[in-house]
């Protein structure tokens, strides 16, 4: 649902990046709270943050390009 808002709008919102490191698979892990799905990983915490942008901005995106409802993070 179109909600008159523009992907540039979602994309400027500063949704929480979560990093943590999985031992099992050796890798740093980035993902948004606040965006279902929205994970990605890399060998150091700089290529997961790195990585992690981008994919955020292609969920984005998708979402809106799908006209999915894009959440917006919480007022802190």
């Amino acid at each position: 649902m179109k909600t008159g808002k523009d992907l540039n709008y979602y994309k400027s919102l500063h949704y929480k990046m979560v990093i943590g490191y999985d031992s099992d698979e050796e890798v740093n892990v980035v993902r948004f709270p606040d965006l279902p799905g929205c994970i990605m990983h890399g060998e150091t915490a700089e290529e997961a943050v790195r990585l992690g942008s981008q994919v955020k901005d292609e969920w984005l995106e998708l979402a809106f390009s799908k006209g999915w409802t894009i959440p917006e993070p919480p007022a802190d």
